[in-house]
């Protein structure tokens, strides 16, 4: 990272991973396993850069990239002029690990400025805003699954999946620290299945009533 990042000129800096669960933040479990050692601590380290970025910060955006990823030069050269193209919007992500059906909102220069119906999954790179920051802060009340799928959850904390395509970041070809660890699914309870399945599917049903209500406003402001 310091051999791409340093011949840009960049204003950046390391920030430390941490292993364990941010003071005041329980852990818990909405998934049907435990989380594994490393998927709590790239949760925590994400929750804790944004607390960072929210108290201690005076910039308005910041850009997260995690150490296994190839950056465009070109793009991160004039991020300054893209970081001002998006200062409206509260999170932008610069690289996904899945395909996902899109609206196309806007072409800013060479790249499209996409919404996604169903979020792309990945904390590789993206750029947040002070205001995206504290919203997420303020969703997470306990460490329940993956930070990916957390951040997957727009219909809760409000920050949309917007990204921008074509990427401008990859992730190296390897295995992720993330995923270390037992990720055997455990038996469960037949009661304990039956809740899973009944909070899967309500969180499928408040997503699909998301995107209804936010193809209702875009129609109206294309009208």
């Amino acid at each position: 990272m310091k051999r791409q990042l340093d011949p840009l000129g960049a204003n950046w800096s390391f920030f430390d991973a941490w292993r364990h669960a941010p003071p005041g933040l329980p852990v818990g479990r909405m998934i049907d396993r435990e989380l594994t050692q490393g998927e709590l601590g790239c949760f925590s380290s994400h929750y804790v850069a944004w607390q960072w970025f929210v108290e201690q910060s005076e910039a308005d955006q910041l850009v997260i990239l995690e150490d296994d990823t190839v950056l465009d030069p070109d793009f991160f050269l004039a991020i300054d002029e893209w970081t001002h193209a998006l200062e409206q919007v509260d999170m932008v992500r610069l690289y996904g690990q899945k395909f996902r059906r899109w609206s196309r909102l806007r072409r800013i220069r060479n790249k499209r400025l996409v919404r996604y119906f169903e979020a792309p999954t990945g904390t590789q790179a993206y750029i947040l805003t002070r205001r995206g920051a504290m919203r997420l802060l303020r969703s997470i009340k306990r460490i329940e699954r993956p930070i990916d799928d957390e951040l997957n959850r727009f219909w809760a904390h409000g920050v949309l999946p917007m990204a921008l395509f074509p990427y401008p970041v990859i992730e190296c070809c390897g295995p992720s620290s993330a995923t270390m660890g037992d990720r055997r699914r455990g038996q469960m309870t037949p009661g304990v299945a039956l809740q899973y399945h009944a909070h899967r599917l309500a969180e499928d049903l408040r997503r699909l009533a998301c995107n209804i209500r936010l193809a209702v406003t875009q129609h109206r402001l294309s009208d």
